[in-house]
């Protein structure tokens, strides 16, 4: 039993260690010597619903930038007020592809925000009374 115990315990530190090493790699966009490039952008599909109901915001969307200029993960920084314009912006950043940051001549992992503005013509707007 207490061997198993050990294992786990080993387990649990590496598994620490290494969550805690993968974020400390994370090059704050301000320190980068060279900032992703966006080569591949993404519009967000302005929801139906959104659009008839006349929603409109900018929805600001948090995402970490791999080494290879690859968004791995997402999540709203700054909420447009609708969480259907949120959600649509949050999936149009995963489309999205980037030169990767350099820091000190290395490829390294960066955090960035996307801004996402929904508007409407004005003669789509739904007049509110």
């Amino acid at each position: 039993m207490k061997y198993k115990f050990c294992s786990l315990t080993a387990f649990i530190i590496s598994f620490l260690l290494v969550n805690l090493l993968s974020s400390a790699d994370i090059v704050k966009y301000d320190d980068l010597d060279e900032k992703p490039q966006i080569l591949q952008s993404a519009q967000p599909k302005y929801p139906e619903e959104a659009r008839k109901n006349g929603l409109v915001g900018t929805a600001f969307v948090e995402v970490l930038v791999d080494e290879y200029g690859k968004v791995t993960s997402s999540k709203i920084k700054k909420s447009s007020g609708y969480k259907l314009l949120d959600d649509a912006s949050m999936e149009a950043a995963q489309d999205f592809k980037f030169s990767p940051g350099k820091k000190d001549g290395k490829t390294v992992k960066t955090q960035m925000v996307i801004p996402f503005k929904f508007k409407l013509k004005k003669d789509c707007q739904k007049k509110k009374e």
